[in-house]
């Protein structure tokens, strides 16, 4: 009787193709958990950015409005565009604080501009220039904008002390 003999390699292989299939699997959660973390973080910097925007933008409009009563007030006291603009000049002649917000008058251009700048977080300002405008009919604006951007209030400086690829700190191969 002959005895039927097993190949070790059939049992040795399935073993380790068992154990490589749960490695694999074990790395590919690993990465999951772990891109899912960073995804989670990157989510949570939008919100806060996000968030800082809108309430950012939600002061600069208070300060527009404010501006646009003040510049109201100015044209009701006005009867003509010289008038309207001597009292704009008057009403913003010195710099103004609306909100705790520094509004600078300037007089370089054709018309008239406002600027001011709401605060969003320690490194960003959201900018704003109004130009001032006079109405010639009803139901025209007194101002318009002509900049509403956000910018970073802190100077940037490079890093160029990452030497290339055959190049010392020197410059030099």
């Amino acid at each position: 009787m002959r005895h039927k003999s097993y190949p070790v390699l059939s049992i040795g292989f399935s073993s380790i193709l068992t154990v490589f299939i749960i490695l694999s699997l074990t790395v590919f959660a690993m990465l999951s958990v772990v891109s899912a973390g960073s995804d989670a973080r990157l989510t949570r910097q939008a919100v806060e950015q996000t968030d800082a925007y809108y309430n950012a933008s939600n002061q600069a409009e208070e300060i527009y409005a404010q501006i646009d009563r003040i510049l109201y007030g100015c044209f009701t006291e006005s009867g003509n565009k010289q008038e309207y603009l001597a009292n704009c000049r008057s009403a913003f002649s010195t710099e103004a604080a609306i909100d705790n917000a520094s509004v600078q008058y300037d007089e370089t251009g054709d018309m008239p501009q406002l600027s001011y700048q709401a605060s969003m977080s320690g490194t960003q300002v959201l900018s704003v220039v109004l130009s001032i405008q006079y109405p010639e009919s009803t139901g025209e604006k007194f101002c318009c904008v002509s900049v509403w951007q956000t910018s970073d209030t802190r100077e940037w400086n490079p890093d160029t002390s990452l030497p290339v690829y055959g190049k010392d700190s020197n410059g030099s191969f």
